[in-house]
């Protein structure tokens, strides 16, 4: 009997954003920021683009939820 090949329905990279968020609540810390910082700059770059677009909804509920309102510079990505 052969084995059914099931597909993932995201990738690795994604998947360990998605976790950094099922693990941290809201109001995010410096802490948190920086954590999530390490996390997203490695794992953008190899998202596809319906990942790509999931993740920058992500940092956007990052930036919505910060502990103090100044620390949302410190994002990675945010100007």
């Amino acid at each position: 009997m052969e084995a059914a090949k099931i597909k993932a329905l995201h990738s690795v990279n994604y998947g360990e954003i998605n976790h950094f968020f099922a693990c941290h609540e809201p109001p995010f810390t410096l802490a948190d920021i920086r954590e999530f910082n390490a996390i997203y700059r490695r794992a953008y770059p190899a998202l596809a683009p319906i990942e790509r677009k999931r993740s920058e909804e992500w940092v956007d509920y990052l930036i919505d939820h910060v502990e103090r309102p100044e620390w949302v510079g410190k994002i990675y990505g945010v100007v």
